[in-house]
C-alpha cells in the first residue's frame, strides 16, 4: 500500500548499507516514509538544500563524521528535529554523552524493531522516554515504562528484550506485594509472629558448645 504524502518522514544515517535497507523497509511497513544516508555529511548537505525530516535515527560510529559530530553540527545550524541514537554501543557513558548533546533517546541496535518503533513514536509525540514510568505493586524499587518498554530497578536501568519486559510486567502485576518485598514480611509489624518466635526460643533446649543435651562443661 502506498504511503500517504503526509506520512512522517524519518531520516536514517548509518554506514551499514544492509542495516539502512532493513530499517527503511521496517519503517515503510509501520507507515513511515524514510530517507537514508551513509554518513553525516550527506545528511547535512540534504538539509542545507531545504529538505526536512520529522525525526532522525542516527548511528554513533561512522568513518567520516560520527554520530556525535553530526548531532553537534545539526544543533549548531539550527536543526531541532528529534534525534534518536541507534547504536550497538550500550554502555552508559555513551548514552549520557548522546543525551547531553541533545538526543532525545539512545536505543541499542540489538533491540527488536517493535521497541525501536515505540521509541520513535514517543519522540514524534514530543514526550520524553521514562515520564510514564510507574512503580509496580509492592516492588518499590521497580519502575516499568510501558510506552518505551524500559525497566529500572532502584534507579538503575535494566536491559531487557521486548519479551523479557512483558514477562517482568506480568509478574509485577500478579505477584503479591509481600512476596516482592520478602524482608518486609518479617518486619516489626508482625508482633504475634515475634512473640511466637520468642516463645519457641525459650522452650528450646540449650545444647551448649559440646553438642549434647546438657549444659556446657565449665572451662
Amino acid at each position: 500500500m502506498p504511503l500517504a504524502a503526509d506520512s512522517p518522514l524519518v531520516a536514517v544515517v548509518d554506514d551499514d548499507g544492509l542495516f539502512r535497507e532493513t530499517i527503511s523497509a521496517n519503517l515503510t511497513e509501520a507507515g513511515y516514509r524514510s530517507v537514508t544516508f551513509g554518513g553525516g555529511t550527506a545528511l547535512i548537505d540534504w538539509l542545507v538544500k531545504g529538505n526536512r525530516a520529522a525525526a532522525l535515527l542516527l548511528d554513533w560510529q561512522m568513518p567520516e563524521m560520527d554520530g556525535p559530530a553530526t548531532l553537534e553540527k545539526l544543533r549548531s545550524t539550527g536543526h531541532e528535529l528529534p534525534v534518536l541514537f541507534l547504536t550497538g554501543l550500550n554502555q552508559p557513558i555513551f548514552e549520557e554523552k548522546g543525551l547531553r548533546l541533545g538526543a532525545v533517546d539512545f536505543v541499542d541496535k540489538s533491540k527488536s524493531f517493535a521497541i525501536i518503533l515505540q521509541r520513535l513514536r514517543i519522540a514524534l509525540s514530543g514526550k520524553q522516554p521514562g515520564n510514564g514510568a510507574m512503580p509496580q505493586n509492592g516492588a518499590s524499587g521497580l519502575l516499568l515504562d510501558v510506552a518505551s518498554a524500559r525497566a529500572s530497578w532502584n534507579g538503575n536501568q535494566v536491559e531487557l528484550t521486548h519479551g523479557e519486559f512483558k514477562v517482568v510486567q506480568l509478574l509485577a502485576q500478579r505477584w503479591p506485594a509481600s512476596e516482592m518485598n520478602p524482608i518486609n514480611r518479617r518486619g516489626s509489624g508482625d508482633a504475634a509472629g515475634q512473640q511466637r518466635s520468642a516463645a519457641a526460643d525459650d522452650s528450646a533446649p540449650d545444647e551448649g558448645l559440646g553438642g549434647g543435651g546438657g549444659p556446657a562443661a565449665p572451662a
